[in-house]
């Protein structure tokens, strides 16, 4: 079934009550961890910075108010920042998505391998957050990451503690 096919399918059975919403929604998220979709689940990385915003970033405040406007619209620049963008809002996106289809799935055996697929996409979402510069994330309570042992970068991550 194509996946405009699978889409029309899929709202002619809710429409017709056939499946309930809580059942669409799981059909819904199986769908998007099937093998031709789950990459679009892909924790993205930003791109590298351009020598110039690397300078930039070096700068001192006093240096950084003296820059001209005109810096942020160079075509390097520019394109540096839109990807940046696009990559937190897909990565931040992602993340609260998959939150919310993993409190509306059951958490019965049936779904266990469903809810363990969707633990490990959250869970690198998660660690690539805790390498986000210090602001708040809704739904994400941003611990800096600091140096520390193995131990307490996996109980970090799995909210945990070393024993």
């Amino acid at each position: 079934m194509t996946p405009p096919e699978r889409t029309k399918d899929l709202q002619e059975r809710l429409k017709n009550k056939s499946l309930t919403m809580s059942n669409f929604i799981k059909e819904c998220v199986l769908w998007q961890f099937e093998p031709e979709c789950v990459g679009d689940l892909d924790v993205l990385q930003y791109p590298p910075a351009p020598e110039e915003w690397i300078r930039y970033e070096q700068m001192d405040q006093k240096e950084k108010d003296r820059i001209d406007p005109s810096f942020f619209r160079e075509k390097s620049i520019s394109w540096y920042l839109q990807q940046k963008d696009h990559v937190y809002s897909h990565n931040t996106g992602l993340y609260g998505w998959l939150r919310e289809m993993k409190a509306d799935i059951p958490d019965v055996a049936e779904n266990l391998t469903l809810h363990r697929a969707m633990d490990e996409k959250i869970y690198a979402f998660k660690r690539w957050m805790n390498l986000l510069p210090k602001h708040k994330i809704e739904g994400y309570e941003y611990k800096p990451q600091r140096d520390h042992t193995e131990p307490e970068r996996v109980a970090d991550i799995f909210g945990g503690s070393v024993v």
